[in-house]
């Protein structure tokens, strides 16, 4: 209860309340110092003392700078909290801005107490494991989906990162390659491959986004195309290669008229 009641109060508030009680404190101090003591001392032993004549004669100034420090750390203690609302509630607002969500959630943009701080960031919190959650199983079903063809085609597929990392391969083009089923998954090409215009081709796929068609590869005596896919931002991050056997296509006669 103390914990909610204390996170839940604006925070302008308790710098209002904060302030409000040492105005009060100082006043009431000094009060005690100026007058009441002062009374009392005449009251019981008949003396009249004045204090103020008093305090101009004592040595106030590191009393003074004492207090200085004080509030210049209250002001520096506010400041920081105020600025740390403010950029969390920016972040907020930055990281919805980037999924393009801003608009759907603008209520979670500003806030000015740390419980609603704290709610604002597991509501996104959770929105973004949603999200993670739901990309995870799109992936799941895309890359499910894509094994499936791959085993269903008749010719040799590869699928190769940027990074010139196998990602996925079917059984037919391990076969064309002479590669043990599921030796070349999650390893670089040239590891396992050592056709230099095969590499040379895929260097290019991704450095020009240059497609191929029908290269003869003579070591293999296979034919291979290979494809670039891009991601949303045009940016090359896969390559997609196709071989097949080659074939040698027969001479036409020359037809004489």
């Amino acid at each position: 209860m103390f914990k909610f009641s204390t996170q839940s109060t604006v925070f302008a508030l308790k710098i209002l309340s904060f302030l409000i009680s040492i105005v009060v404190l100082v006043y009431y101090i000094s009060r005690f110092i100026t007058y009441d003591i002062p009374l009392l001392i005449l009251q019981e032993y008949g003396l009249s003392i004045d204090v103020l004549s008093l305090l101009n004669k004592l040595p106030l100034q590191g009393f003074l700078l004492t207090v200085f420090c004080f509030l210049l750390l209250v002001a520096w203690f506010i400041t920081d909290v105020v600025l740390f609302l403010k950029s969390i509630n920016l972040e907020i607002k930055e990281s919805l801005k980037d999924r393009k969500l801003e608009r759907n959630f603008e209520h979670l943009f500003v806030c000015f107490n740390f419980f609603k701080v704290s709610c604002h960031l597991k509501t996104v919190f959770h929105l973004y494991k949603m999200l993670d959650n739901m990309k995870t199983s799109r992936i799941v079903l895309e890359v499910s989906t894509l094994r499936q063809l791959m085993a269903q085609i008749k010719k040799g597929v590869i699928l190769i990162r940027k990074d010139l990392v196998v990602t996925h391969v079917n059984h037919i083009a391990e076969g064309f390659l002479g590669l043990i089923s599921g030796e070349i998954i999650n390893q670089s090409i040239s590891r396992k491959i050592d056709n230099e215009d095969m590499l040379h081709a895929i260097e290019n796929g991704f450095e020009f986004d240059k497609k191929i068609l029908d290269i003869h590869l003579e070591k293999e005596n296979l034919t291979m195309s290979m494809f670039p896919l891009k991601d949303k931002f045009g940016e090359v991050v896969r390559v997609l290669i196709v071989m097949d056997k080659w074939q040698e296509r027969p001479i036409e006669p020359i037809k004489v008229v």
